[in-house]
């Protein structure tokens, strides 16, 4: 039974061959299935590789020309204003240097296409419109670049030149944020993505579409029918400004025949019977050497495409070129054969300023066997230059023994020429005249200028941990969020703020502040100025027109009173004339004579009101001469101790070693008494002191142009009398008032003490300086200037010429009938015959009929018709040595200045008394008895 079933089964050799033959089948079948698996896996894998190389490509191709026009947008930012040609010349290098542009254009704010560059090829786009553009993505796109104030992109559309393409909008703005145009660059995809991706190499192992968003294919490489279920293929987005593309790309068909060659049955089937184990064994050794050479290809692949330069050199002096990538010739115009066969070609190419240090730091990367990063430039070519990262390390074998060197060296032109330019604005930003800041939104500072550090005395340490409420005395918390909320709803803000320095100073600034985004933040870059100076001029300013219309008023108001006072004056002398007339007429003895010396005396009083005004309007000096200040001081101790307050203590001091003035005695008296009896009010029912002193000071202009009445002063010595109180002082508003007539602290009625006092400064060409603090007294000096001379001993008026008589005949010319019949009455009392005229052409009729027996022409200075200036000249045409005696309600002294030199015999101030007249004709005449 069982020899039965042994027939029906083999026996242990026969399992064991068929079991041998079935194990090498099987193990030839699995490794047949996993060559294969690996190969397709293999060409998945180049296909994602090439589809990442081709997207980075791409988007740095467009990233570099999108730089470009948002580069000419930030010129024209700040100059939107150059001309056609200008930007024509800025455009056309950038066209030439990157190609893939199908123009450059610029775009009004309005969407109207002005400008494009290159016109030839163009003009059907010139002058669109681009609201009524036949595709509707570019008005969009224009919306979006206008809302985000970025570049945007439109899709894939009809150019206006004719093809597919597309447009890139960036939006320009001036200085004011407001929009002024557009930067347009226009692309021809074809174009574009040909010269991106010109390999053959790559054209022939693949296809590739580029979609949009839609899935509607934009670009297409192949000539076959696109289709949908390409092996192997890979999508992937590509980046294309703020829009992308989707690349979809796979083997191409002759690419995957010769990559999957079919395994030959039949040598399948002769492998396994005649050399299983070597086949199999074979089969491994060939599995791994074909992955080896896979991935040297994948890396020669990866190489060969990166934007930067590969190499291998030998470590000896000559550094022979053992391999360099195809982009040698690219960056450096040479080829790999260059490269390869002449030695010593790299360093000879090495700029000059660059050699020794570069060939050093190789020599310490040769001998510390550590890797290294060299930057330096290198002559190209066609004799340019270009900047190069070059980061090298040296390669050991097993042994560790070093055999040659690697490296990659990266084109950084581009990179060193942002850093020239960053450390160029660095460098101008540090250097400016202004304070320079940016804060984050906190206020922290994050950057500060060396002008912001030397105008607060910080160091940059010390400001980078600070916040602008540590360097603003007024600034809180609430008034920054304030002011942060309005610089983002305006985008820059120009005030006036107050600084602080790190030594409590403060300063007036002029900020000027505009709000930055940065990487998704919001900064604030601040310009501050300094306008200390431009403050302290504006006060100036204001100060020199607070004088000049103080003195305008003063001169207006001096005008009115010299006026009133001429016109008062004429008044007075009929009063005082008459009733010294009545007074001689009566007999001492007479009821009368007591109501007409009363009528003299307040006639006499309204005289002295009339100097004031005269005082006041600068025209009040009558007896000018040399005095010593001191002197005027002693004669009026006695007037002023019974003057003021009883509880106020006067105190002196005077300096022994003054200079003269030229000034009149008695308005220096009232001078003094105005200050003291006003310094005595001030301290009013309280004890109090009252200090006079007296000196000399050398006074600048500086000092000067801070006084009362600084009309141009000359600078020089000037002679100071100085009241000082202890009283209750005053405020500025009071200051400000003090010299303006009427104007009073006390009771109704007084307030011309005051004005005029400047009225008498001002007629002396002095100054005064006023100094008070309310509660602490005032301090009020005035300033006289200095003369060479002597000062005169006595200064008192003329006496009368009492029992003096006249003979001859003199005319009087006066417009006042008053005048004329008061001064007649008088005249013939002192036994003179008299003529009279009403104005100066009557007086020039009478006095050509009796120029022979007039002695005396008595003229008035004011008249109708011809006033007494004119009336003398032609009484000097018609008698050269005639003898005038001038009379008016104005001092000698501005009398004198318009008649210097011309023959005035005499001058008699308005209003005058017989006895007064009396002396000046005795003094003209010569003393003439009355028996002459």
């Amino acid at each position: 039974m069982f020899h039965h079933v042994r027939r029906y089964f083999p026996g242990r050799e026969t399992w064991l061959a068929i079991l041998t033959f079935v194990l090498i089948a099987a193990s030839v079948t699995a490794l047949w299935r996993e060559s294969e698996r690996g190969e397709k896996e293999r060409i998945r894998i180049e296909t994602e590789v090439t589809a990442g190389q081709v997207r980075l490509r791409l988007e740095a191709w467009i990233d570099t020309r999108v730089a470009i026009i948002q580069y000419l947008g930030n010129t024209y930012s700040f100059g939107h204003e150059k001309s056609s040609q200008a930007f024509r010349d800025e455009a056309i290098p950038f066209l030439g240097m990157y190609p893939g542009f199908q123009a450059l254009n610029w775009i009004d704010s309005d969407w109207v296409i002005r400008i494009i560059v290159p016109e030839e090829g163009n003009e059907p786009a010139l002058n669109k419109d681009l609201h009524v553009h036949p595709e509707a993505g570019v008005p969009l796109a224009l919306a979006k670049a206008i809302e985000t104030g970025q570049a945007s992109r439109s899709p894939a559309i009809q150019l206006l030149q004719g093809g597919r393409g597309f447009a890139v909008y960036q939006p320009v703005h001036d200085t004011e944020n407001r929009l002024v145009g557009f930067l347009n660059g226009v692309f021809r995809i074809d174009t574009l993505v040909n010269a991106c991706l010109s390999e053959s190499d790559l054209r022939d192992r693949f296809r590739f579409d580029f979609l949009q968003a839609d899935g509607q294919p934009i670009y297409e490489h192949h000539t076959e029918a696109h289709p949908h279920d390409w092996p192997y293929q890979a999508m992937i987005p590509v980046r294309v400004v703020d829009r992308p593309w989707t690349l979809q790309i796979a083997p191409s068909p002759e690419f995957l025949e010769e990559s999957l060659t079919a395994v030959d049955e039949i040598t399948l089937v002769t492998g396994l019977v005649l050399a299983t184990i070597i086949a199999w064994l074979l089969r491994i050794f060939l599995f791994r050497n074909k992955r080896l050479g896979e991935r040297e290809a994948e890396y020669r692949t990866l190489v060969e495409c990166l934007p930067a330069i590969t190499y291998t050199a030998t470590l000896d002096a000559a550094s022979t070129t053992l391999y360099v990538s195809p982009q040698v010739e690219n960056l450096l115009g040479f080829s790999q054969l260059d490269y390869r066969n002449k030695p010593g070609i790299w360093c000879e190419q090495l700029h000059p300023e660059d050699r020794e240090r570069v060939l050093q730091e190789l020599a310490h990367v040769q001998s510390s066997g550590t890797p290294a990063a060299l930057e330096y430039r290198m002559i190209t070519a066609d004799g340019g230059v270009v900047w190069l990262r070059d980061e090298a390390a040296i390669v050991c074998d097993l042994a560790g023994k070093p055999i040659h060197i690697q490296g990659v060296m990266v084109d950084i032109t581009e990179r060193k020429r942002a850093e020239e330019a960053l450390r160029f604005t660095q460098f101008a930003v540090d250097h400016t005249l202004d304070s320079a800041f940016w804060m984050r939104k906190d206020g922290q500072f994050i950057y500060v200028n060396q002008a912001a550090i030397r105008s607060l005395g910080y160091t940059q340490a010390q400001l980078l941990s600070m916040t602008i409420h540590d360097i603003v005395p007024d600034s809180s918390r609430d008034s920054w969020s304030s002011s942060w909320h309005e610089l983002r709803q305006r985008g820059q803000l120009a005030f006036e703020s107050i600084y602080r320095t790190k030594e409590g100073v403060t300063f007036p600034v002029m900020i000027t502040a505009n709000l930055v985004e940065f990487e998704g933040e919001e900064y604030n870059c601040a310009f501050a100025r300094d306008i200390s100076d431009r403050k302290r001029a504006e006060e100036e300013r204001l100060n020199l027109e607070r004088q000049v219309q103080h003195a305008q008023k003063l001169e207006s108001l001096g005008v009115l009173a010299g006026g009133i006072a001429h016109d008062f004056n004429n008044i007075l002398m009929a009063i005082l004339g008459n009733a010294s007339l009545a007074l001689l007429d009566l007999s001492p003895a007479s009821p009368v004579c007591g109501s007409l010396t009363e009528i003299e005396t307040a006639a006499k009083r309204a005289a002295e009101l009339c100097k004031q005004m005269l005082a006041y309007s600068g025209k009040g000096r009558f007896v000018v001469a040399a005095l010593n200040v001191n002197g005027v001081v002693e004669e009026t101790i006695h007037l002023l101790e019974v003057s003021i307050s009883k509880k106020a203590i006067l105190r002196y001091n005077l300096n022994d070693k003054l200079p003269a003035i030229e000034a009149d005695a008695t308005q220096m008296r009232q001078i003094i008494m105005n200050l003291v009896i006003n310094a005595s009010e001030a301290i009013g029912e309280k004890s109090g002191i009252i200090s006079i002193a007296t000196g000399a000071m050398v006074c600048d202009s500086a000092y000067l142009s801070e006084t009362y009445l600084d009309d141009g002063l000359a600078e020089g010595v000037y002679v100071y009398m100085e009241v000082a109180d202890t009283g209750r002082g005053m405020d500025k508003e009071t200051q400000a008032r003090i010299f303006d007539p009427f104007f009073t602290t006390k009771f109704t009625g007084r307030g011309l003490g005051m004005a005029a006092v400047l009225g008498i400064v001002r007629g002396h060409k002095g100054a005064i300086k006023v100094y008070s603090e309310l509660g602490k007294g005032t301090t009020i000096k005035v300033l006289f200037p200095a003369v060479e001379r002597a000062a005169d001993l006595s200064n008192e008026e003329l006496p009368e010429a009492d029992g003096w008589t006249g003979s001859g005949t003199i005319l009087i010319v006066d417009d006042e009938e008053t005048i004329r019949t008061l001064s007649r009455r008088g005249l013939e009392r002192m036994g003179f015959d008299v003529l009279a005229a009403s104005d100066g052409r009557e007086g020039l009729d009478v006095f050509s009929n009796h120029c022979d027996e007039i002695v005396v022409v008595l003229l008035d200075l004011t008249m109708p018709h011809m006033g007494g200036e004119e009336t003398f000249r032609e009484l000097r045409r018609i008698k050269k040595d005639v003898c005038v005696v001038l009379s008016s309600g104005y001092n000698e002294e501005e009398i004198a200045q318009s008649f210097a030199g011309k023959g005035l015999a005499g001058f008699i101030q308005k209003p005058y008394h017989m006895g007064q007249l009396k002396a000046t004709l005795k003094r003209v005449l010569g003393g003439l008895s009355e028996n002459q």
